[in-house]
């Protein structure tokens, strides 16, 4: 998708747990295996639900993150017993709030979409370090 939308295939990198591509990293989102200040952009597509450590997980994504770079994220929430993961962009990004410069994209859920089941938020920020 992002070599579709012109960023040069040589220069998009990707992380998972687990992979069947070289093109993709092995590594955990709370332990970024990147250099401080590499990217530009930090794309995390539905894999914050997962994290045990929330906060961890974005200081990871600021600091792989060069100065003035993008932070995209698509969320939604899972239930684990009463224990809800934050769903809300305020809370998401509360852990770097220092740190987001400017937020150019917000997708909330009000409480109708929430009645209906919907989950999804998604977030586009510039970060400042």
């Amino acid at each position: 998708l992002l070599a579709a939308h012109g960023f040069l295939w040589r220069n998009i990198s990707a992380l998972d747990l687990f992979s069947y591509t070289p093109k993709i990293t092995l590594g955990d989102m709370h332990k970024i295996p990147f250099n401080d200040n590499i990217f530009d952009i930090v794309f995390s597509g539905w894999v914050l639900g997962y994290s045990e450590n929330l906060k961890l997980a974005m200081q990871e994504k600021v600091r792989v993150l060069k100065n003035n770079g993008i932070i995209a994220f698509g969320h939604g929430y899972k239930l684990e017993g009463q224990k809800r993961i934050p769903n809300e962009i305020d809370e998401i990004i509360k852990p770097i709030k220092k740190n987001v410069q400017t937020i150019f994209f917000k997708h909330e859920i009000n409480d109708q979409m929430r009645k209906k089941g919907e989950r999804m938020v998604v977030a586009v920020l510039s970060i400042k370090k």
